[in-house]
């Protein structure tokens, strides 16, 4: 659930700079999908035990997720573009919030 996305990031990210597609994929880059992918895992990994911190390890893992386009270095040419795709990020992203913390039936099952 929670490793889907930053594999196929990485994957695209190690894809790209074989091929010179990108041209500043950097081992920082690389770094920052790394430590994504790590706090969404881990986030639904406790969301499988009940762990009642891992709603906020989501959320926390949806903010970089949504934040690391913006110090890719190969992307400070689309920075509007990816302002407009994170507001929106967020904005879905407060909807989950709301649905994690709000919805009886979540609170039920972290609190069994």
């Amino acid at each position: 659930m929670g490793l889907l996305g930053p594999f196929l990031v990485f994957f695209a990210l190690i894809e790209a700079s074989e091929s010179k597609e990108l041209y500043a994929v950097t081992p920082f880059s690389i770094f920052v999908v790394i430590l994504c992918g790590v706090v969404a895992f881990s986030a639904s990994l406790g969301m499988i035990y009940k762990n009642v911190n891992a709603r906020w390890f989501y959320l926390l893992g949806w903010v970089l997720v949504g934040l690391s386009p913006l110090v890719l270095v190969s992307s400070e040419d689309m920075q509007m573009l990816l302002v407009r795709k994170l507001i929106f990020n967020l904005l879905m992203g407060m909807g989950i919030a709301l649905y994690l913390f709000k919805n009886k039936e979540v609170n039920k099952y972290f609190s069994s």
